[in-house]
């Protein structure tokens, strides 16, 4: 199997870097002030667009490559921890937060009730680094 994403886990006792392979779910425990950064191993970049759904005080992350099904992280107990950070590099090189895509239904990570979904993307000074429609995934 080929890695489809790496995620980066930074805490404040250090920082470990998790692979999810291909059509695989990478299930990891959520830790206080943890950032977690997204990398498509492919690109050296963040997934432009990811799906996030919130499963009590669990966040479910779901992205595509366009190659095979989807791929899930799931960060157990996320939610327990508001000091939590969704982060990727931006092909110009900037750390930037996930936030809410302009496809009208789209919401904040943090506002997310239980049972909750969100389409998110890589937001810049220059805009949305992808739109709901121009990637294709999740209709």
């Amino acid at each position: 199997m080929t890695t489809a994403l790496k995620v980066i886990i930074k805490t404040p006792n250090g920082t470990v870097t998790k692979n999810v392979e291909s059509g695989a779910q990478l299930i990891a425990a959520a830790e206080p002030g943890a950032t977690y950064q997204l990398v498509d191993p492919a690109t050296g970049v963040a997934p432009k667009k990811i799906r996030v759904k919130r499963i009590q005080d669990n966040l479910e992350i779901s992205f595509s490559n366009g190659i095979g099904p989807d791929n899930v992280v799931l960060l157990e107990n996320y939610y327990a921890f508001t000091d939590s950070n969704l982060t990727g590099l931006s092909e110009e090189g900037k750390l930037l937060a996930y936030e809410p895509l302009s496809d009208g239904g789209s919401v904040q990570l943090t506002s997310l009730d239980n049972g909750m979904e969100s389409n998110l993307g890589l937001i810049s000074a220059a805009g949305p680094a992808s739109s709901a429609a121009g990637l294709g995934f999740w209709g």
